[in-house]
C-alpha cells in the first residue's frame, strides 16, 4: 500500500506511462516486421524471376523466418493488450479529484490485481524516469540507464 496520495498518484501515472511505452514498443516492432517482410518477400520474388536462384531461396527463407517470428510474437495483440490494461489506470487518474485518499488507493490496488501485462524491467525503468521528470521529483530518484535501456527507449 502506498503511504500518501502523492505516492498513489505517482503509481497510477507510472502504470499508465509504462503501458504506453510497452504498447508503443510493440506497435513499432509490428511495423518493423511488416516492412522487413515486404522487403524480403520482394527481394525473393525479384531474385527468383532473375538469374539469382540461390539468392531467391535465401531471401525466401528470410521472409519465412520473419513472418514466423511475427506470428509467434504477435505484436499487434500485445499492443492491444497493453492499451486495454492502460484504460483502468487512465480512468482512475481522470477521476482522482472525486476520490478520497483511501478510495483512490483501493481503486489503484484493484487495477493492479486485474492488470495482466508483464512489462520488461528496461521499460519499467524508462517509464519511472519519465514520471519522476513529469512530477518534479528529485533527479537522484531516477534510474541510471544502461546503453541497452537507452536504445530500447528509442523504440518505446
Amino acid at each position: 500500500m502506498n503511504a500518501t496520495r502523492f505516492d498513489t498518484l505517482f503509481s497510477i501515472r507510472y502504470a499508465i506511462r509504462v503501458l504506453e511505452r510497452y504498447a508503443r514498443l510493440w506497435h513499432r516492432l509490428d511495423l518493423l516486421f511488416r516492412i522487413l517482410a515486404i522487403f524480403s518477400g520482394s527481394a525473393a520474388f525479384a531474385a527468383l524471376m532473375g538469374e539469382y536462384k540461390v539468392l531467391g531461396t535465401a531471401t525466401g527463407a528470410l521472409f519465412a523466418f520473419i513472418v514466423a517470428i511475427e506470428y509467434a510474437l504477435n505484436p499487434q495483440r500485445r499492443e492491444q493488450e497493453a492499451l486495454k490494461a492502460r484504460s483502468p489506470y487512465a480512468d482512475l487518474y481522470s477521476r482522482q479529484q472525486r476520490l478520497g485518499d483511501a478510495d483512490l488507493e483501493e481503486a489503484y490496488q484493484i487495477a493492479v490485481k486485474e492488470d495482466p501485462v508483464i512489462v520488461p524491467e528496461s521499460l519499467k525503468r524508462l517509464a519511472y524516469n519519465d514520471v519522476t521528470d513529469e512530477r518534479g521529483c528529485d533527479p537522484a530518484a531516477r534510474f541510471e540507464l544502461s546503453g541497452y535501456q537507452r536504445a530500447i527507449g528509442l523504440l518505446a
